[in-house]
């Protein structure tokens, strides 16, 4: 079946999404796709391009650009002011209706997608019939850039190369110029040239780089915007267009030089390309030649739309795609002149002209990157990468600045504790495997990128438009640093808890969580001999610490009730805590600990029988019952009932003299009402007891400090009360254990503690006994997370002092 001509100026093959005020207009009379003639006519009705794959967005808005160029007369300076003409066909709304239809008219018959009399189809080369064998073609599955193509990312679209399905003749045009843009190099098909047969292919100029555009509220404002101002010796007779050249390029020889901007954005392919119609259905294109355009020269790569930067070697290349790394990582190098740095990003040339073009508009313009995560020198397709910024070109800066802008600040920020925490992840886990290359090294990795960088930009784009309304009001208004610094410091902590969370449950894996914990605060002081955090490099100026002081005592953060599952709380937050939401079992906890220290200060005889309970069943201390019983829930089990009495035996298992009042204070100060044991809580209100303070702080000022047996372990050592080795065995010892051992341990390990000098919260403690059973694994990683973080928190509030005086000299990698 023979296929008809199609023109693609008016054929529609073009996705477009319309805007509101169109479709109101014209109810569902609008087509889904437009010819190129048609975009142009119809831009000022068009928000933009409705094509998902990224690379082939570019690749077509690049045409666009060109032909924008073209019909405007803006592809040449003179006459008059270039910047001025733009804004005169700003002004008017629409692109000039007379300018489209001299040049289509004028080239209509080099835009056929197919030319059967040997003619000049779009974008290809029609010698390729006679210099490629007709055995020896690409295939379909080559040509369009989503589809499994050999081994090439099959778990995209499932075709396979033995039965190709035709491409829609739209879809192919498409990914023809996604090939001209992104086609990688290697074998394609053998091109027979004055007799010497190649099939090597070069890479084309986009290949794995991130290209940025400006974008407007329609199709029409972001095709200015996106106009490059051509030098004062630009003619458009020499700036051609494939399509325009007179005569089809010599394979052999010199590519045409890019005299401006229309040969640079549309003339720069390294492949040629004839698409092949299908013989069983119309408008289908069932196969296609791609091969190489010039034997031996390269074109020079010099697109105005992406960042380039420096490597360490000193030489020039665009900033890659990555899916890994969101746009907001990449918007203080679009929008300063000189974005600082290692890699000396230098913003896409096209900016300062839409900058210009962005002071006109009623709503900045904003910025859509589009790209492909490729090997350049291999043919291997990763994922496809994009993004669309709010309206920011607004904060764009128009000259060179003498400090750095806040944006460029804020981002810093983001990405020095979002490297901190990778790096950190990383060493925690070498400290606890011993293995620096192991797969879950990685994967944690991994886990903490995943987790951080979606944080990270909603954070910095809260603060982006903060500093945008701030301006607003107040144009004198910057970026507060430190609570910057602070939001995304709190971030890192968050994903590092989460992550290493599964291993701190036994003291091995605790103990190196703790220890890589530091990395967080930044590199430590180099010492002689000492090394720094490899991750990250000190800058040469960081100022020295002041003197140090001991990290702030903080309240502690909302965490679960008693009586919600522990797991429910999420990852970081200490669970089986019956404190933190004063929940009624709380209070009957906080009540019944304090009941039982009173009993024990005024009655012996109370204090005598409960103490006999210690280390023993409460089945085989009679005397115990009067005074426990009447606090047990009505509700209970036989877990939370033993705790109780373990409790109250520990509670009484000391010197009576330890609950007199302290030297200097009446026993009417300290004598406190009887509680009277109601069946559903305990007469102390939960804003009352200051229970689930952590790392052995207390809720407030004149509060008693309250803790877990970790903490109090800790506090121990910190007072020189306790070896560490001997806290960490005992610990140790404790958190491998069942229910029945331990209540077997603790009641030795209340008398350690006792002898030092410290104690722990009994409430706090009553909890995690009733929980033991099903969250041991949980209490048992609060313990040693106590015990490392109170026992390092002089050092780390010295290091995080230090992170503070240093953070507006963050290193930047970029």
């Amino acid at each position: 079946m023979s296929d008809p001509l199609i023109p693609l100026d008016r054929w529609p093959w073009v996705p477009v999404r319309w805007s509101e005020q169109a479709l109101a207009d014209a109810g569902s009379d609008l087509p889904a796709a437009l010819g190129l003639r048609e975009v142009l006519e119809h831009s000022h009705d068009i928000v933009a391009l409705d094509i998902a794959e990224p690379p082939l967005y570019a690749a077509i808005q690049r045409v666009l650009y060109a032909l924008t160029a073209r019909v405007t007369g803006l592809d040449e300076e003179d006459p008059g002011d270039w910047s001025g003409r733009r804004l005169e066909v700003l002004e008017a709304g629409r692109l000039p209706a007379q300018g489209i239809a001299a040049y289509f008219d004028r080239w209509a018959h080099r835009f056929l997608l197919h030319d059967p009399e040997g003619g000049r189809p779009w974008m290809q080369d029609s010698r390729l019939a006679q210099q490629c064998d007709a055995q020896n073609t690409a295939g379909v599955n080559k040509l369009a850039l989503s589809r499994a193509s050999g081994g090439n990312h099959s778990w995209w679209v499932h075709t396979k190369d033995s039965s190709p399905v035709p491409l829609d003749a739209g879809e192919a045009v498409l990914n023809m110029l996604g090939w001209h843009f992104y086609g990688p190099s290697g074998k394609g098909s053998s091109r027979d040239v004055n007799g010497l047969k190649s099939n090597s292919m070069k890479a084309g100029p986009l290949r794995g780089a991130m290209s940025y555009h400006p974008e407007g509220q329609s199709l029409f404002v972001s095709l200015l915007a996106g106009l490059l101002r051509p030098q004062s010796a630009v003619r458009r007779e020499e700036d051609l267009c494939p399509w325009e050249r007179p005569d089809l390029p010599d394979p052999d020889a010199v590519p045409p030089a890019l005299t401006g901007p229309c040969s640079r954005l549309t003339a720069v392919s390294h492949h040629a390309v004839l698409l092949l119609p299908d013989h069983q259905e119309q408008h289908k294109v069932g196969d296609a030649f791609i091969t190489w355009a010039y034997r031996t020269a390269a074109i020079p790569r010099e697109d105005p739309y992406l960042i380039w930067q420096v490597s360490q070697a000193g030489n020039a290349f665009a900033r890659p795609a990555d899916a890994g790394r969101a746009l907001w990582r990449d918007l203080d190098a679009l929008l300063l002149a000189e974005a600082g740095g290692r890699a000396q990003p230098r913003r896409p040339a096209v900016f300062d002209w839409a900058i210009e073009l962005s002071d006109e508009l009623d709503t900045p313009l904003a910025v859509r990157a589009l790209g492909f995560a490729q090997e350049r020198e291999q043919v291997r397709d990763i994922v496809f990468v994009s993004g669309l910024t709010p309206p920011v070109l607004a904060h764009a800066e128009r000259d060179n600045a003498s400090t750095a802008p806040a944006i460029g600040r804020l981002r810093r920020l983001g990405e020095l504790y979002g490297r901190r925490v990778i790096y950190a992840v990383r060493r925690a886990h070498i400290l606890y495997s011993g293995e620096e290359k192991a797969k879950e090294t990685e994967a944690w990795q991994e886990r903490a990128g995943a987790a951080y960088w979606p944080r990270a930009e909603r954070e910095f784009w809260d603060r982006f438009r903060t500093l945008d309304r701030e301006r607003g009001a107040r144009p004198e208004a910057g970026l507060d640093a430190k609570a910057t610094q602070k939001a995304f410091r709190r971030l890192a902590f968050e994903v590092y808890d989460e992550v290493t969370a599964p291993v701190c449950h036994t003291l091995r894996g605790a103990k190196a969580v703790a220890a890589a914990r530091m990395e967080l605060f930044g590199p430590r002081p180099k010492t002689k001999g000492g090394p720094t955090n490899p991750g990250e490099a000190m800058p040469a100026d960081t100022p020295a610490p002041r003197t140090p002081v001991p990290a702030a005592r903080t309240a502690p953060k909302p965490g679960p009730s008693a009586t919600d599952h522990p797991d429910e709380a999420g990852p970081g937050t200490p669970a089986a805590r019956p404190s933190s939401l004063g929940s009624s079992k709380a209070a009957r906890y906080r009540a019944y600990v304090g009941w039982v220290e009173k009993v024990c200060a005024e009655d012996p005889g109370a204090r005598v029988a409960l103490r006999q309970g210690a280390g023993r069943g409460r089945k085989e201390v009679a005397t115990m019952h009067r005074i426990v019983a009447p606090w047990l829930p009505e509700q209970r089990d036989d877990v939370e009932e033993r705790a109780f009495y373990a409790v109250a035996a520990m509670i009484a298992n000391r010197p009576r003299h330890t609950f007199q009042p302290a030297p200097g204070e009446s026993p009417e100060e300290t004598d406190r009402p009887t509680p009277q044991p109601a069946p559903d809580a305990g007469t102390a209100s939960a804003a009352d007891t200051g229970i689930g303070a952590t790392n052995g702080t207390a809720q407030d000022a004149g509060a008693k400090p309250r803790s877990s047996v970790g903490a109090a372990y800790a506090r121990a050592v910190n007072a020189q009360l306790l070896r560490e080795d001997s806290a960490e065995a005992r610990l140790d010892l404790l958190t491998r254990q069942s229910l029945n051992g331990l209540h077997r341990h603790l009641p030795s390990s209340m008398r350690h503690l006792r002898q030092a000098g410290t104690d722990v919260d009994f409430a706090v403690l009553l909890a995690d006994l009733t929980w033991w059973p099903t969250q041991s694994k949980t209490i048992a990683r609060r313990w040693l997370q106590d015990f490392y973080r109170l026992r390092d928190a002089a050092k780390h509030g010295r290091a995080q002092q230090r992170d503070d005086e240093t953070s507006d000299d963050a290193p930047d990698t970029d």
